[in-house]
């Protein structure tokens, strides 16, 4: 029988990990369930990471998915569709990916009674300490739909205040790349068939061209340094 790795909460809200063994996922959470452990993380024993006894957890959602299921699934809640049908309403229509198993998870806990909050704050790599106290507040006041609105709005802007990061960092990185390939091109290639000039005119040169020249030269016969030098060593 296949072993799983978990991670779990406890009803009093500690975390515990350990190994199961168990047919499937499923009947691992089932059988964690039963001894009062809410799952967290299951995966085969198998995929645990680097000797370090910790699961290989999958990727994250995008920021601008995240958003997006927020919006939606308030305004679903907005419809006074019922959490779990708009959650599954949700997994239903969302293509396959990251962000659908996340749902069918999400859903599966709330099947077995947990809170919203609760079963999305069994997907940390998904959603902030911040996402999770605002929908638990939301929960608690009973105006969910009006928080995952702000959250989706809050999203929304981050996203697009990244995206005017990226853009405006975009050009001076693109200004050095063109910038460093133009010089090593002048270097490699032009400045060799100028020093052929000075050299044979026999005139003193100033110190920056000599330098120049130098670099020149150092590239020139040495680039395969370059390609053979060394990363540094990895800190652990």
């Amino acid at each position: 029988m296949p072993t799983f790795r978990y991670s779990a909460f406890k009803a009093g809200g500690n975390e515990v990990a350990g190994t199961i063994e168990a047919a499937n996922v499923n009947e691992a959470r089932q059988r964690l369930k039963k001894d009062g452990l809410y799952a967290r993380q299951i995966a085969p024993a198998d995929e645990v990471a680097g000797g370090r006894g910790r699961m290989s957890f999958r990727k994250k959602v995008g920021l601008p998915e995240l958003s997006l299921m927020t919006r939606r699934l308030a305004t679903l809640l907005g419809s006074s569709v019922p959490v779990y049908e708009a959650i599954a309403t949700l997994h239903d229509q969302e293509r396959p990916g990251e962000l659908r198993t996340m749902l069918g998870r999400v859903r599966d806990r709330l099947a077995e009674g947990t809170s919203l909050a609760k079963a999305l704050a069994a997907e940390p790599q998904i959603f902030s300490d911040s996402y999770i106290g605002m929908v638990s507040a939301g929960e608690a006041s009973g105006a969910l739909e009006v928080v995952l609105e702000r959250l989706a709005e809050f999203l929304e802007d981050q996203n697009a205040i990244r995206s005017k990061i990226v853009t405006s960092l975009a050009y001076p990185i693109l200004m050095v790349v063109v910038g460093t390939g133009v010089m090593l091109f002048l270097l490699a290639f032009v400045v060799p068939k100028i020093v052929t000039v000075f050299e044979q005119s026999k005139a003193a040169l100033p110190l920056i061209t000599v330098i120049l020249i130098k670099v020149s030269s150092l590239l020139r016969q040495g680039w395969w340094l370059l390609i053979i030098m060394p990363l540094p060593p990895h800190s652990h």
